[in-house]
């Protein structure tokens, strides 16, 4: 991601967008049905993966968040935010990457 200035001094960021998409119901349905209709190693081996997914999926992520702010302002974040890294992009602005608690 990367912010842009224009010439009325706004500032844009450039990024991507990604669309949601259904990734794991028919993946998760066949797990549970072997886990349902197996015995033995191989009921053992569809719980370890359905477990493995919720233990995955379902955790608490400490998410991290992108700001673009003038250089001199960077120092309110410092005292207020916990900040990952800085980024100077240009002598005016600076991105800097927090983690949103």
């Amino acid at each position: 991601m990367s912010c842009i200035i224009d010439k009325s001094n706004k500032l844009f960021l450039e990024g991507y967008e990604f669309s949601k998409i259904d990734l794991f119901t028919e993946f998760v349905s066949d797990l549970y049905k072997q886990k349902q209709n197996s015995t033995g190693s191989n009921r053992f081996i569809a719980k370890l993966h359905l477990n493995t997914l919720y233990g995955y999926f379902g955790r608490k992520l400490d998410l991290l968040v992108t700001i673009c702010v003038k250089t001199e302002d960077v120092h309110y974040y410092l005292v207020a935010k916990v900040v990952f890294n800085i980024y100077l992009i240009y002598d005016e602005w600076s991105t800097i990457v927090i983690y949103s608690l």
